[in-house]
């Protein structure tokens, strides 16, 4: 819909720590670290972070994994084994000791860690150019106040699961000004990876399940993360090869936050399962988000039932996510939102109210890139997200969006794929939406379509999450694949020039005639491809130029009636079955000539006719 018809909405709507004993003496060698990574810088109100660091391109990022990342071998005979035993634990080797429930481990070498212990922790203290590889096998570590596994300092560490493994943790950790940002089961300060065979089980009570503070790498392993925060964190980026990931968070699922270092902050999947249920983000990039294959089950938010309207009404309690997390509230934790459950206020008020958490699936701040994958998301806030550019090259989506199936800033790049957007309020949005491959189908409660441009904002138009655009100019590229647009708004909205060369494209539009099929700002240039566009004809648009001939008639079509255009030898041009009424017809294709007259039909029975323009 047209901007005068977005201020017409707005005019409406405003009418209408506790410390608890350690489980073991904190170290006393480590050094002061900086704060718990995840502090938002400024964001938008709809909780898209406007970052003030570096930028990252994708051609920057490191999409490689090493030999040593996917080695999931070792020699059990050259490594200290680690036998945890009740209370205690006992060392066999070199390069470990047991202290005081502090299993710590403090040069290079490869620790194989089995059994049980009840109340103690792991603790990698090595030096600063030592690899250090930690063998879980059949391990259980319980630590009441502290991380269960935590890496001091170490040039890397290797993580390898074998057999089944379980880290949990208390609702609070005893700190020192050394290890106040220390926040999750496994905590670590250096590059780490997970790979292996195995599962490792992680309920976080006290706020995250792994992070890295450096890159965080996983190739292999079965993940089952409960955590009131976040999930998965590397601050300078994730990777993931490969594994199986059953997230139930807080906060964000998994995560990347590093803007300040070019080259940083962004996330790779090359190949996984995924059933992520998040409180907030499902996946979250603070630079580059690039997914190459993998499965997907993603529900954010408590899922599109939270949707930003209610049968054509604001929803007062959308937007309120968020717990304790990076890119939420740090200081207290929520649990995972299940489908259908109201937002919660926030434990904590130590953040400014700028630092507002979002609910999308897939989010990135800088580039969203998506070349594959299957994908089933069902989220309160955008299924998928990006504050400048998308490119959407192959996967398979099912949608169910309680604000944007696919929202992009800046740029959208349609290439291929097979997209299903069951439920959304706009279905997609962009500055420049450019459709050249592909098959779409999307139901839309407002636009189908919107090229509106500029970022998205909260609150605007008397809608949470309607985009606020920088611009008022948009740009529509229409070149091929195959589109069917459902939608209770505008068909297809561009408040700038659309271009039309190429695909099959199909509206059911609006039934109310403050909307339309087509509605665009300048001109629509049709120079290839088929268009059908139904719906009300109190705003309707047709073609302004181009090669293709068209037709644009006012005609009475009832709900689930067919209609057909054919030529004077009774040949079909086209003909769709319409799950509404509609009063006006577009239609647009090379097989039309101009000038030479064509015929239309409601349910078999002819209803006029007229020549080509």
């Amino acid at each position: 819909m047209r901007i005068y018809k977005k201020l017409f909405a707005t005019v409406t709507a405003i009418t209408l720590l506790i410390s608890v004993t350690a489980c073991a003496n904190n170290p006393t060698s480590e050094k002061a670290q900086d704060d718990s990574p995840g502090t938002v810088t400024n964001n938008s109100q709809n909780g898209d972070n406007v970052s003030t660091g570096t930028s990252t391109s994708s051609q920057e990022i490191d999409i490689e994994f090493s030999a040593k990342d996917l080695d999931m071998g070792y020699n059990e005979t050259d490594s200290t084994k680690i036998s945890l035993n009740g209370d205690t634990a006992i060392v066999d080797g070199a390069g470990a000791s047991f202290i005081d429930g502090v299993v710590e481990i403090s040069s290079e070498g490869t620790y194989i860690v089995s059994g049980m212990i009840f109340n103690g922790r792991i603790m990698i203290n090595a030096g600063e150019n030592d690899k250090v590889k930690l063998v879980l096998k059949d391990a259980t570590i319980n630590c009441s106040d502290y991380s269960p596994i935590y890496v001091a300092a170490a040039d890397k560490v290797f993580i390898t699961l074998v057999g089944e493994n379980t880290l949990s943790d208390g609702q609070s950790y005893t700190l020192s000004t050394n290890d106040a940002n220390v926040d999750s089961t496994i905590f670590s300060r250096s590059d780490l990876t997970l790979n292996g065979t195995g599962t490792l089980n992680i309920t976080a009570s006290y706020k995250h399940a792994i992070c890295s503070k450096d890159d965080l790498i996983i190739t292999g392993g079965t993940y089952n993360l409960t955590a009131v925060g976040g999930g998965v964190y590397g601050k300078d980026c994730v990777k993931i090869a490969s594994g199986i990931f059953n997230l139930k968070t807080g906060s964000d699922g998994i995560q990347s936050d590093n803007a300040e270092d070019a080259g940083r902050g962004y996330i790779y999947i090359k190949d996984g399962k995924f059933n992520v249920t998040a409180g907030t983000d499902g996946i979250q990039a603070e630079t580059v988000l690039r997914i190459d294959g993998g499965e997907f089950s993603i529900t954010t938010g408590g899922g599109s039932q939270n949707a930003s309207t209610e049968n054509g009404q604001n929803n007062p309690d959308w937007g309120g996510w968020g717990g304790n997390g990076r890119g939420g509230q740090p200081g207290g934790g929520n649990p995972p939102m299940q489908p259908g459950q109201k937002p919660q206020d926030p434990q904590s008020s130590s953040t400014s109210d700028t630092e507002t958490a979002s609910a999308k699936g897939l989010k990135s701040a800088s580039e969203l890139i998506v070349n594959g994958g299957i994908y089933t998301v069902d989220t309160s806030d955008d299924s998928l997200h990006s504050n400048n550019s998308m490119v959407i090259d192959g996967g398979i989506f099912t949608i169910n969006s309680g604000d944007d199936g696919i929202h992009s800033d800046t740029s959208l790049l349609i290439n291929n794929g097979d997209i299903k957007i069951l439920k959304s309020y706009e279905g997609i949005e962009s500055a420049a939406i450019t459709i050249a491959g592909g098959t779409v189908n999307l139901t839309a409660s407002d636009d189908g379509l919107n090229a509106a441009g500029g970022k998205d904002s909260s609150a605007v138009s008397g809608r949470p999450g309607q985009g606020m655009f920088s611009t008022s100019t948009g740009t529509m590229t229409l070149s091929g694949g195959n589109v069917t647009i459902n939608s209770s708004g505008d068909g297809i909205d561009c408040n700038g020039p659309i271009t039309m060369s190429g695909g099959n494209f199909v509206v059911f539009g609006p039934t109310n005639d403050g909307n339309g099929p087509m509605d665009y700002d300048g001109e629509f240039i049709c120079n290839g491809g088929t268009l059908i566009a139904l719906g009300s004809a109190g705003m309707a648009q047709g073609v302004s130029g181009g090669s293709n001939a068209s037709l644009f008639v006012k005609i009475s079509g009832a709900e689930n009636s067919v209609f057909k255009v054919t030529d004077s030898n009774s040949n079909v041009i086209c003909e769709v079955t319409s799950p509404k009424k509609y009063a006006c017809a577009l239609v647009t294709s090379p097989n039309l000539k101009k000038g030479t007259s064509y015929s239309f039909y409601i349910n078999g029975a002819e209803s006029g006719s007229q020549a080509a323009a």
